[in-house]
């Protein structure tokens, strides 16, 4: 097998902060702790370093705008980092906070040298303002130390050995008594210690470094855990003001609304629903439900709706945080295009646009679909359904029944036809109170129009339909 390794140095402010390649300077810290866990090229500048202390930093640069982490966000940013990964990889391990372990070897079909895959999966992060380092081994643990001390290479078990010799001590990030332990015997870069055997590392040194070397370089076998995506979409959206009207949140929506049609694309999945909470600060959340007639993963669709359904509803109060979920899929249908462009109608989206944007003008409960029942007796063989009829076997063309039914059936006078097919007898319902038993004709008029007639024990004639 082999490995690739993505870091991403600055995942959860270039993901929750639009400003952190500006000129401001940045920094983050834990919630609730005062030390430096990352901070933006304007700060460093100044002198703010990883690691240093929330007041010294404030002492070298006053004007520092300093970012909590908050560990569901945290979580939110490695799960759509996981999404675009998803993409190159059918296995993908996270190392969160920053880190995630991909499986390439199965991609070799698509990928003719790493390098390319490499480049691909820059570019699509440098499309979502995600600064992403990467490296390829023969095992995880050496990719990781690899693009952890950025050195972006593809490199076999033969040049990992070289490359150890230009890593100093500092990138294992080993406590400061092991880190001295090696220093004092001489140590000074990882091609140092891996050179020793394992036993003697482990019994005078350190066992969790000894195991780390032999996984890294192979002595002992270790594979990450697989990471399974979510089953369902959540996405909350933390305001960082506080909003009395629903148009200024379009713009948040939009990109939540994108990353939920990502979600169902690289799953090949539709959806008809999605459920959206307005919190408030002091008062209970406001609900609503955005439907769909038809299920779909397209963002226009959903924005579209999403546009609608928000122009009818007032506030009670202003929102200080949106949610988003949804727990209902359906596979997608599987689609073929045409060969020549003048004919690349997609009658069938089309249509889905059509039905999704009527929900949207006059509500989803407006918007109805006609499907067939067991029941023979034509006035109750349809029904309304807020979903769309499922045929699991293709309708007969030539039935003697017409589409058009009239709401109830006309009494005739009999001379005034010519019979032409007939009679189908109907005889159900004898278990309610609405039993019938009627012979079917289909019947020409004097002016050659096809009706459908039929003829009732009681030796009476009715009208019950047209043929188009």
């Amino acid at each position: 097998m082999r490995w690739l390794y993505l870091y991403f140095p600055h995942l959860y402010a270039e993901t929750w902060s639009p400003d952190f390649r500006e000129t401001t300077p940045i920094a983050l810290v834990h919630e609730g702790a005062s030390v430096i866990v990352d901070a933006n090229a304007s700060a460093s500048r100044s002198g703010v370093d990883p690691g240093m202390l929330l007041n010294t930093a404030f002492c070298l640069c006053s004007p520092l705008q300093v970012l909590p982490i908050k560990p569901h966000k945290q979580t939110q940013a490695m799960h759509r980092a996981a999404q675009i990964a998803n993409r190159f990889s059918s296995w993908i391990s996270l190392d969160e906070p920053d880190g995630m372990y991909l499986e390439v070897a199965s991609m070799k079909r698509l990928y003719t040298s790493p390098s390319l895959l490499r480049q691909d999966i820059q570019q699509a992060f440098s499309a979502l303002g995600v600064t992403v380092l990467t490296a390829t081994a023969p095992h995880p643990k050496a990719a990781r130390l690899l693009a952890r001390s950025n050195i972006e290479k593809d490199v076999n078990a033969e040049n990992f050995w070289r490359a150890l010799k230009l890593l100093k001590l500092d990138r294992l990030k080993l406590e400061s008594r092991i880190e001295y332990k090696l220093r004092k015997v001489g140590l000074k870069t990882i091609y140092d210690i891996a050179k020793l055997p394992s036993c003697d590392l482990a019994y005078r040194i350190d066992a969790d470094l000894a195991l780390y070397l032999d996984h890294a370089l192979g002595r002992k076998p270790w594979r990450p855990s697989p990471f399974t995506p979510p089953s369902r979409f959540k996405k909350r959206l933390d305001l960082e003001q506080e909003f009395e009207s629903l148009q200024p949140l379009l713009f948040y929506l939009a990109k939540a609304i994108k990353e939920f049609c990502l979600f169902l694309q690289e799953r090949c999945l539709i959806s008809q629903t999605l459920e959206v909470r307005l919190i408030h600060r002091h008062q209970p959340p406001t609900l609503e439900s955005i439907r769909l007639a038809q299920g779909d993963n397209r963002p226009d669709s959903w924005l579209y709706i999403l546009n609608k359904s928000l122009e009818r509803i007032e506030l009670s109060a202003p929102v200080v945080m949106v949610e988003l979920s949804a727990s209902n899929f359906e596979e997608a249908p599987q689609q073929s295009e045409y060969l020549f462009a003048h004919f690349n109608e997609n009658i069938a989206a089309e249509k889905t646009r059509l039905l999704n944007r009527l929900a949207a003008r006059l509500g989803s409960d407006h918007v109805h679909f006609l499907s067939l029942t067991t029941d023979h007796r034509p006035e109750l063989k349809t029904q309304q359904t807020p979903l769309p009829a499922i045929v699991k076997h293709p309708l007969s063309r030539t039935s003697s029944q017409p589409i058009w039914l009239l709401p109830s059936a006309q009494p005739i006078n009999i001379e005034t036809y010519k019979l032409l097919h007939g009679p189908l007898r109907i005889d159900s319902g004898w278990w309610d109170k609405y039993a019938v038993r009627r012979d079917y004709y289909v019947a020409v008029t004097p002016t050659n129009s096809l009706h459908w007639i039929f003829h009732t024990p009681e030796n009476q004639w009715f009208r019950h339909g047209f043929f188009s």
